[in-house]
């Protein structure tokens, strides 16, 4: 081989530059959450890309995207009880601090949004939520949505017979159909991936965060202040979904979710 040539094809491939970089870069390859670490894991929920699918086999032990290694259907149930209690019992103490009215139906038809860049353009309402809530009471749609699937820890799978838990309430819409955030808050992320599809996660005021999934897109933008009420969000059928309809989860503050029946009113 001529000497040149093999200078140069030996600077190309295994001499780093003069930058102090090497001209070969590693390859990152797509990993499941299995395969994720504890503290990696940690990490994917908290920037909202939620493990949806775990899976408990009969013994109730969980199989797959647990919450942690051993963990069974019963003390998943037990956890979720409290965390919900608990997560209902910081909202009414919200309200009540910032003197707001615990009747959120119906106040008022309409919102006037600040001008001023702090919030979103509010361009379609949904009347049934109080703009000044920082709650997420009512639901994320308007009139009485058909729910095609409430939360429910024991759902078993017609075709694996594993218990796959609900982590949310599913309604049963249109594609395209006005989605809207049930209380003030920050667009703390969005995201597309395989289970969620499009989705959209707003931290509230009192703490507790919203977990949008399957839209066919999303209206505002990360970092965005929105108002109670506000459209965020059009339904759709993206991700793991079988039918067009709207993922509508709820976490506590830790992030971890909860059951969201107990604000929305039904759902159970």
């Amino acid at each position: 081989m001529n000497k040149y040539l093999l200078f140069v094809l030996l600077n190309m491939f295994f001499i780093p530059n003069l930058c102090g970089e090497s001209f070969l870069t590693a390859q990152q390859f797509p990993v499941t959450f299995q395969d994720l670490s504890f503290t990696q894991r940690v990490a994917v929920i908290k920037e909202g890309f939620e493990p949806y699918q775990s899976e408990f086999d009969e013994n109730g032990v969980c199989i797959t995207n647990c919450a942690y290694a051993g963990i069974t259907i019963k003390q998943e149930q037990e956890r979720s009880i409290i965390d919900t209690q608990n997560a209902l019992a910081e909202s009414a103490q919200y309200i009540h601090t910032q003197n707001l009215p615990i009747d959120t139906k119906n106040i008022i038809s309409a919102v006037t949004v600040n001008t001023d860049g702090q919030y979103s353009n509010c361009a379609n309402y949904n009347p049934g939520i109080n703009p000044e809530s920082g709650v997420p009471y009512g639901e994320p749609l308007i009139g009485q949505a058909v729910i095609s699937s409430g939360y429910d820890l024991q759902r078993l799978h017609p075709i694996t017979k594993k218990i796959k838990p609900h982590y949310g309430i599913d309604y049963a819409v249109p594609v395209g159909t006005l989605v809207y955030t049930t209380a003030c808050g920050r667009v703390v992320n969005v995201w597309h991936d395989q289970k969620c599809g499009n989705g959209l996660k707003i931290q509230h005021n009192d703490g507790t965060y919203a977990v949008y999934c399957h839209l066919d897109s999303v209206l505002v933008n990360i970092g965005e202040n929105v108002v109670a009420g506000c459209a965020v969000a059009r339904s759709g059928n993206s991700g793991g979904s079988t039918a067009a309809h709207l993922h509508y989860g709820l976490k506590n503050k830790s992030d971890r979710f909860i059951n969201p029946s107990g604000y929305v009113g039904r759902g159970a």
